[in-house]
């Protein structure tokens, strides 16, 4: 469970879920878009969502200026529909629930170049030795780090550096890394699509990627660390 003020979620997946479930407007008692209890749960998953770094791709500003639920889901969803409907003489509530709905909510850990390396390098310090918080993350977020990993230690530009199948005495090629590290992706975005694909990991699927993930970044790391 995960608590934020007064509210207890089940785990990310339940934050997010909510996240949109207030972003979509309802009928308020004042005939308002949003309740004051919608605004401060909002206010409290906003504040989350900014310290564990998650960002909306379609809308990247508003979580790090912890942008409030009337500001974001009336006024800047709205100006957005306008934008691309400039058809549109009012907009409707169903266009911006369609928007909430189809919202990209990912975490990041750095920035897509890879030029700040310092918490990205913890993080596999932490799984290569075993230390730091990384067992008390949920599965999906393990996953989430584990792909971030891979991809910070293989991907240079749009090509794969050759993974060493010797480090892993042939138990893992470059093949498998790959398929690896485009399994996992999935669990970097929060969107309806990777939504359904996710929901088709049970956990002893996930538990076997966490353990394959952690054996490829521990020997990569490691292997990377030995050669320079």
């Amino acid at each position: 469970m995960i608590t934020i003020g007064d509210y207890e979620y089940r785990d990310e997946e339940d934050i997010i879920g909510n996240f949109r479930r207030l972003l979509k407007p309802t009928s308020g008692p004042d005939f308002s878009d949003y309740s004051n209890v919608d605004i401060n749960e909002f206010s409290g998953i906003m504040t989350w969502l900014y310290l564990n770094k998650f960002v909306i791709r379609e809308f990247p500003n508003v979580i790090k200026h912890k942008m409030s639920l009337k500001a974001f889901g009336s006024e800047t969803i709205r100006r957005y529909i306008m934008t691309n409907k400039p058809e549109l003489s009012n907009v409707p509530w169903s266009e911006r629930r369609a928007v909430v709905d189809s919202l990209t909510i990912e975490r990041i850990y750095d920035d897509s170049s890879f030029e700040v390396k310092p918490e990205i390098e913890s993080i596999m310090k932490d799984i290569a030795m075993g230390t730091g918080d990384f067992q008390s993350h949920s599965k999906e977020n393990k996953l989430a780090m584990l792909n971030n990993c891979v991809e910070y230690l293989l991907k240079d530009g749009e090509k794969y550096k050759t993974v060493d199948a010797s480090i892993f005495y042939g138990f893992l090629d470059q093949v498998k890394v790959i398929k690896f590290r485009k399994d996992t992706h999935v669990f970097r975005h929060h969107d309806r699509n990777t939504m359904f694909e996710r929901e088709q990991w049970d956990d002893e699927k996930k538990d076997l990627y966490i353990r394959i993930g952690i054996i490829i970044v521990t020997e990569v790391f490691q292997n990377n660390n030995m050669s320079q």
